[in-house]
């Protein structure tokens, strides 16, 4: 086995278990909104975080429960410009025993980034462990 075809397979076995990691994170998402309230809820401002030179963004939004009580959430991804407006209405699912646990309608990004890359590392990492062979017809 060349070293190429060992790097191959480590890189496919890398990609494989992106898209693992990712198919693990969709189905956590989809049950915990599947489970939760939903209720509307406001960017109350934008957090900032300088790294580099760069500066990125994440929202802290304001929902009222049921009950009255109003709640706040940080989010933990920060993005480059941001995803969302101040005063911006974003659907938040939360948790109805625990509603400090929060998801936001659109928080699949992690998905995004995870099944993107397994693809990519799937793909190349299969190429290498191929030896660039092509199957036979």
């Amino acid at each position: 086995m060349s070293f190429s075809t060992w790097i191959g397979g480590f890189v496919l076995l890398l990609g494989l278990s992106f898209v693992g990691f990712g198919t693990y994170q969709f189905f956590k998402i989809k049950n915990f909104k599947g489970s939760a309230a939903e209720t509307q809820g406001f960017v109350l401002r934008l957090n900032e975080r300088r790294h580099q030179g760069k500066t990125t963004y994440a929202p802290t939004v304001r929902y009222t429960l049921p009950d009255g009580r109003e709640m706040r959430y940080h989010h933990d991804i920060f993005s480059r410009p941001s995803s969302y407006d101040v005063g911006e209405s974003v659907t938040v699912f939360y948790d109805p025993q625990h509603p400090e646990q929060v998801r936001l309608a659109d928080d699949y990004f992690s998905v995004y980034i995870l099944g993107g890359l397994g693809a990519a590392f799937t793909f190349f990492g299969s190429l290498m462990a191929s030896g660039g062979r092509k199957p036979d017809a």
